[in-house]
Formats: structure tokens, sequence, C-alpha cells
């Protein structure tokens, strides 16, 4: 299962529409949990970050592989992705061309 958590509402109707075709392209293989947290509006800035953290730990369990996705984090390739899920290269060129319709799931589930 991948559990995707974030923290406000996504608004965009470019996101919603890429998030609503992602999920029905995964939903072969795996389920896809999105969890929506309130997102919160105080001057300190370091309160707002506590209170996120807070949040989003209640929503990971020790078993999770967390990757976080983060405005000013790394960039990383479909294929390094594959790398730290332990799918090959040539899996998932195959899928993201539609020559393969099925990874299993142990390879996706962490």
């Amino acid at each position: 299962m991948i559990k995707l958590i974030t923290v406000g509402k996504i608004k965009e109707k470019y996101l919603k529409d890429a998030i609503l075709e992602y999920t029905k392209r995964i939903s072969k293989y795996t389920k896809l949990e999105i969890i929506e947290l309130q997102d919160y509006d105080y001057d300190n800035k370091q309160i707002v970050l506590e209170k996120e953290k807070e949040n989003i730990i209640k929503h990971i369990n020790s078993r999770d592989y967390v990757i976080t996705m983060q405005i000013e984090g790394k960039n990383i390739s479909s294929e390094d992705f594959a790398d730290k899920i332990d799918v090959s290269k040539q899996t998932l060129y195959k899928y993201e061309n539609n020559i393969i319709t099925n990874i299993p799931s142990d390879k996706i589930e962490s």
C-alpha cells in the first residue's frame, strides 16, 4: 500500500486530475491512501512545523517506508525511485510504456 500524506487540502484542479489518473493506474497493483491533514496559519513558523509534524507522525507506523517530498527537496527520477522500492529499471520502463500491466505488489509495498 502507498500512503500519501499531504499538509493542507489539494485545491488545484490539475493536481486533482493527476491524482485521479495515478490512482486509477496504481489501483491495479496496490492500494493508494491519500490523507489530507489540516494546515495551520500561525505567525510562528516553528509552531506550525511542530503541529504539522505531530499530525504526520500520527499516520505513520513503524513498518512504513517513509519518503518525504518537499519543495526544497532533491528531485528523484522514476528509475531512482524504483531502486528505492526494489523494482528493476527494466520493469519500470515496461510498466510506464504499457508493455506490462502488472508489477507484483511485493515490489511496491513497504
